[in-house]
């Protein structure tokens, strides 16, 4: 039969830990493609959420090669769309 367990983390692994692990903010990292810039953008997230408990901005560009560049932000410079969202409604609320 199966097994309910409760507080089982989500292994972080895979070929980007290691490099996610050691990026600080203003680093960024060259990928082959949309689909691992989406992936690693996602570890980032996972890796300093979890792991440093943190929060973390990212952003990816492509570049003129086709390649993609993503880059470790700082969260109080470049907020995320949801945080901006919340902060709207709070001032909103205020008035």
């Amino acid at each position: 039969m199966y097994e309910i367990e409760k507080d089982v983390p989500v292994p972080i692994g895979g070929k980007w830990k290691p490099i996610v692990a050691k990026m600080e903010i203003g680093d960024s990292v060259v990928v082959a493609g949309d689909m691992e810039a989406k992936t690693i953008k996602a570890c980032i997230h996972t890796y300093f959420k979890k792991e440093e408990n943190v929060e973390v901005a990212t952003a990816a560009r492509r570049l003129e090669d086709g390649t993609f560049r993503v880059w470790r932000l700082d969260p109080l410079l470049y907020p995320s769309k949801k945080d901006n969202l919340i902060r709207q409604k709070g001032i909103k609320n205020d008035s």
